[in-house]
């Protein structure tokens, strides 16, 4: 299997505007099993609406030649059913041999906000709706270039040109390369980058970047849905890793429910909260629709997800979560009772939120398929009932031990192992919590069978899977026992008859003993987090000698987090970690190869491990406080 390369051994192309996808998509689906180019394609450079460059999008894709290959064709039904909202977001598409990263537009606002740890495309390709860009903008075009970058244009702009060329980048006309003096320009870039590099300090991003393929140069401790996808996204990449798994199978643990629900966790406000969720959901679906192509006996169902209120309150919630952003139709909706009754196939009485592309899948099949596709590239060792008590840090990376063998060292250790994170002294002082969560588990019934989507109110109900629904979900903080309680049992059955009164195949409902409990690990502000693990002493001890002051401000705005080294967390997934796990996967994985990031500068912050402590450093609080 051919994989992206972290040695750089790969072109990486940038494109401005539709016109021209025919002749890209021509070009490098025949290069792309060979090369493995890192496809970015930026839609735009002018003010067109996202709506229309989405349609634009997906007419030049229905003029694609029918005889591609399959992983193009995967690709290609994954981009006509991207939202115009992840259009503006950015959205990554991973397939065996390439990715594709779609921007609606190439605005400087937008390349600032790019994390990449060296200049990483080497040719831009611009059409007519480049003249637009500004000399700014091109500025940070530059700074995403290498040195021996071209930029090939469709058609002669002298005013284009020369503001190419003045940030030193270089073009390419037939035969002919038209050059300039860069000294002047390589400083500006230089000098660009170093500016992103600073305003990541209190966030870091990139720390020991893994620079060899060697087996035992990563090591992953949990193979839940987090650990499962990273080990496959370094494996895509060239990456070798070892992953260690507690139970016997991978997905045993918090990742073991036979049904979990697929939707964004979205706000009423414009936020990054919004940016992410949005953006792990398309990614994740593209993921599970790739791999069951590969596995074509995964349980999943996009069958779509009808969110109603059951009180006045969680009602005018929904309501201002319709009412604060423009969602496109195909994320997101507000539907009345009579469609919602004939979309869910049963009755409901309360009009709903519906996200008609979401659904439900099988998490431990989900992470079991994934295991065996990252084996498959011969780069991935999965080391199942093997659990590891401890860490050690020692001069040349992170030693694990078990209760009869120890393993490594490794350059690099990523902890996913969910619950047990906050039981290692390195990582105890986390801001993160584990929550007891017992999903019930319960045959259908004929008022039942006929459930087309996914449920959720106070609780949630999915459709019939192996003539069985999954009812849940109890959530008690600071509870790690995964006993079955029958207490919980009535519980998650009280919800559904709260959620839906007077509702005849409420009533239906049968709960026996049938069920099965996890501990999810849960932050404040309910993101993941994924990055490097913070120095939680160092960083305590600062805080500390420096106090609250203003000047500890700018101590914080200009000095590196303490981290440990080579040590890094993809932890906190919650109950959205179907959701949010395969793009958090993708994070990390390019933090630890150095590839550019799959998000923006503003999500990475929200994401980091040691955000909630940053932001009251830096706005001069004391951490206790």
């Amino acid at each position: 299997m051919q994989t992206f390369q972290n040695n750089r051994s790969f072109l990486t192309h940038a494109f401005c505007g539709t016109s021209s996808i025919e002749s890209i998509f021509k070009q490098l689906s025949a290069s792309a099993t060979a090369a493995a180019p890192n496809i970015l394609l930026y839609l735009s450079a002018n003010d067109t609406p996202t709506e229309q460059l989405l349609a634009q999008l997906r007419q030049q894709l229905t003029q694609l030649p029918s005889n591609l290959s399959a992983e193009w064709g995967q690709l290609i039904n994954a981009l006509q059913q991207m939202t115009s909202m992840a259009l503006s977001n950015g959205q990554r598409f991973v397939c065996q041999h390439f990715y594709v990263e779609i921007h609606g537009h190439l605005s400087q606002t937008q390349l600032a906000q790019q994390v990449f740890n060296q200049p990483f495309i080497d040719r831009w390709h611009l059409d007519s709706s480049a003249s637009a860009l500004t000399q700014n903008c091109i500025w940070r075009m530059a700074a995403m270039s290498t040195r021996s970058a071209r930029v090939e244009l469709s058609k002669a702009d002298a005013v284009l040109s020369h503001r190419l060329m003045t940030a030193g980048l270089q073009l390419t006309q037939t035969e002919q390369i038209c050059t300039t003096d860069d000294t002047i320009a390589a400083s500006e870039r230089a000098a660009l980058c170093h500016q992103q590099q600073q305003q990541r300090l209190p966030f870091p991003v990139y720390v020991a970047p893994a620079v060899t393929s060697a087996l035992h140069a990563i090591a992953i401790i949990g193979a839940g849905v987090a650990g499962s996808q990273l080990a496959l996204a370094l494996a895509n990449k060239g990456q070798a890793s070892t992953l260690f798994c507690a139970e016997a199978a991978a997905g045993e643990a918090a990742s073991g429910n036979r049904q979990g629900a697929l939707y964004p966790l979205l706000t009423p406000e414009s936020s990054v909260q919004n940016d992410f969720f949005v953006q792990g959901y398309e990614f994740s679906r593209a993921q599970i629709a790739a791999l069951a192509q590969a596995e074509p006996t995964l349980p999943y169902d996009f069958c779509g997800v009808l969110q109603t209120g059951f009180d006045d309150r969680s009602r005018q919630r929904l309501d201002k979560i319709f009412a604060g952003q423009p969602w496109p139709a195909e994320l997101l909706t507000q539907i009345d009772s009579a469609t919602a009754s004939a979309i869910a196939g049963i009755e409901l009485k309360e009009q709903a939120l519906y996200y008609p592309l979401a659904g439900w899948v099988c998490p431990q099949q989900l992470c079991q398929a994934t295991v065996r596709q990252a084996e498959q590239t011969g780069l991935c060792e999965f080391m199942p009932n093997c659990h590891i008590e401890r860490i050690e840090q020692v001069s040349d990376g992170w030693l694990l031990h078990g209760a009869a063998q120890s393993f490594g060292p490794f350059k690099q250790l990523v902890l996913a192992n969910g619950a047990g994170i906050t039981l290692l002294p390195q990582t105890a002082q986390l801001p993160i919590s584990p929550f007891r969560g017992q999903v019930s588990e319960i045959n259908s019934t004929t008022e039942l069978n006929p459930l087309k989507t996914v449920l959720c109110a106070k609780g949630y109900l999915t459709p019939q899977w192996q003539q069985q629904h999954c009812l849940g979900a109890t959530y008690i903080k600071g509870d790690r026992s995964i006993d079955i309680r029958a207490s919980e049992q009535q519980d998650n059955l009280d919800k559904m008859r709260l959620s839906y009164p007077e509702h005849t195949w409420v009533e239906t409902i049968e709960i026996g003993t049938a069920a099965r409990a996890g501990v999810r690990m849960v932050t404040r502000d309910h993101l993941p987090m994924v990055g490097a693990a913070p120095d939680a002493a160092a960083i305590f001890a600062q805080a500390d000698e420096l106090g609250p002051t203003p000047e500890s401000i700018e101590y914080w705005q200009n000095t590196a987090a303490p981290v440990l080294e080579g040590l890094y967390l993809l932890a906190g997934l919650g109950s959205r970690g179907i959701c949010s796990g395969p793009l958090a996967a993708e994070i990390l994985a390019c933090e630890l190869l150095g590839l550019p990031m799959p998000v923006n500068q503003a999500v990475l912050e929200a994401l980091n491990p040691n955000r909630m402590w940053m932001r009251k450093l830096l706005k001069g609080r004391a951490l206790n406080s």
